[in-house]
């Protein structure tokens, strides 16, 4: 099965994500601001529109197996074609956890994670494709894409230091190749904007190695 269809299915029948759609009552809204403003000069209109998700009480948990979420910010993962949610990047807020960042569709009965294929998405590509923008600001950071959108600068993000060739294939069927690409990646994405990965050479290509967090 490819992985962009598994994807689909593990979401269409995770629990996790039936349940964050469900339980907003339980989001712990004054720490999440605190932490987006402190940690990453946010405000909450900022990111309003990205249905961020933190819960801190295991109480409001449906089972023990979600707990990996407690004290995490999920930042929701979208379809770019159905618009519906196929899993989570989940940035700890609390020092003690051994993971900053986790990749979660659902758990397991067991606690341990099912992952999604993240390769096959790009955050945010669901609401910047249909803008058709003359220029495109690409990030390793989701953080770093909410910054740039907050300030007016269409953006996506890759969600890791490499950017896939099925990545790179949704960036060449929404917005073709007329259009300038501002890449705010460390070398190692860059490096994967080569003609050896398909990208076309008659893009207009602008390398910014920067990071917009503070």
């Amino acid at each position: 099965m490819p992985k962009y269809i598994k994807s689909l299915n593990n979401a269409s029948s995770s629990k996790l994500i039936s349940f964050c759609k469900n339980s907003s009552k339980f989001i712990n809204k004054e720490l999440l601001c605190n932490f987006m403003s402190d940690q990453y000069n946010l405000s909450e209109v900022d990111y309003v529109d990205n249905d961020l998700f933190l819960i801190t009480k295991p109480d409001y948990l449906p089972s023990k197996s979600f707990s990996g979420i407690l004290n995490r910010i999920l930042f929701p993962i979208k379809d770019h074609f159905s618009n519906t949610v196929v899993g989570y990047l989940c940035r700890s807020i609390d020092k003690n956890h051994n993971t900053k960042w986790l990749l979660v569709t659902d758990f397991n009965d067991d606690g341990t994670i099912i992952e999604f294929n993240k390769g096959n998405f790009l955050y945010n590509l669901n609401k910047v494709k249909d803008k058709q923008p003359k220029e495109l600001w690409i990030t390793e950071s989701i953080v770093d894409a909410i910054k740039l959108e907050s300030l007016g600068y269409p953006a996506i993000s890759s969600m890791g230091v490499n950017l896939s060739i099925t990545q790179i294939g949704l960036i060449n069927k929404f917005f073709g190749k007329d259009i300038t690409l501002n890449i705010f990646l460390i070398m190692t994405i860059i490096a994967t904007l080569t003609p050896e990965r398909k990208c076309p050479t008659n893009y207009v290509i602008n390398y910014m190695i920067m990071d917009l967090k503070t």
